[in-house]
């Protein structure tokens, strides 16, 4: 997408976020109908509200620093994007640098609303303070539940899932290229931690240098080590592994129920029944 976009669409959820990633398509279509009307009515009010910090002499100033503040950072972000090529606007998240100073322009804007009444003759400039801030925590609710800026690693529908198709013991494995891989693996099991009466699973992170593997791959190696000396009945769950997978010798066969989406985490489960051979 273009960077213009992709930055305006993050300012957007700086305002409001419905739950635009609800599971339930009739949400979040309506959540997308409210936002653009939400947003086009409040752009107007905040416009008004700064405006009028700006002709204030104790504040005009101040108001200023923080608006090029804001500004440098955005013209910042599209000189990388445009002059580098590295589009640092394709995540919103990276807005955090200025995020703060955001804070303040806003905060400046409901502050004056609040107090110049006459900024909207036809509403009470406390009323739509009142309300951007109840938009403001339906926004907040609708992240901490995962309706918006969905976190992209879900361990949490992964768990549940290995905890019910897993009666014995299991080893997750995956290919290790870097800190990711490891990351991606802490969240697993940190989700383990959380789970009431939890068994601790076996982890196996094969380091590989290349990413993905497809010939004379180590991590192929490690991974038929490490089930040699494996007792079994076992599961075995290959998570995220970027690498050919050769278990004739450690009879596995390949689970054949569907595969639920996890999001984060593509995943394969093995069934091994019987005793591995030993290597070699």
């Amino acid at each position: 997408m273009n960077p213009i976009v992709q930055s305006i669409a993050a300012w957007a959820t700086m305002l409001v976020l419905l739950p635009l990633e609800s599971d339930w398509l009739g949400m979040a279509i309506a959540a997308g109908v409210v936002m653009v009307g939400f947003i086009l009515w409040v752009v107007p009010q905040l416009w008004r509200g700064l405006r009028q910090q700006v002709l204030e002499s104790q504040t005009g100033q101040e108001v200023g620093v923080i608006a090029g503040v804001v500004l440098g950072a955005i013209a910042l972000f599209w000189l990388i994007a445009y002059g580098l090529r590295a589009d640092l606007t394709r995540g919103a998240r990276y807005t955090f640098v200025y995020f703060p100073a955001v804070i303040l322009l806003l905060g400046a804007s409901l502050a004056a609303l609040w107090q110049f009444p006459r900024l909207n003759p036809r509403r009470s400039g406390k009323l739509i303070v009142v309300l951007i801030l109840c938009v403001g925590l339906v926004s907040g609710l609708t992240v901490v539940n995962n309706w918006g800026y969905r976190k992209y690693y879900r361990p949490d529908v992964l768990v549940p899932l290995i905890e019910k198709r897993s009666p014995n013991s299991v080893l997750i494995a995956t290919t290790q290229n870097t800190l990711v891989q490891t990351g991606e693996m802490m969240g697993i099991g940190w989700q383990f931690l959380a789970q009431p009466g939890f068994t601790a699973p076996q982890f196996l992170l094969a380091y590989e240098r290349q990413n993905p593997c497809e010939i004379d791959c180590v991590a192929t190696t490690t991974l038929q080590q490490a089930l040699a000396q494996i007792s079994t009945p076992l599961d075995l769950w290959l998570v995220n592994f970027h690498a050919p997978v050769q278990l004739d010798q450690q009879r596995c066969t390949l689970d054949s129920q569907p595969k639920p989406d996890a999001s984060g985490y593509a995943y394969r489960l093995y069934h091994c029944q019987s005793a591995p051979k030993p290597v070699g």
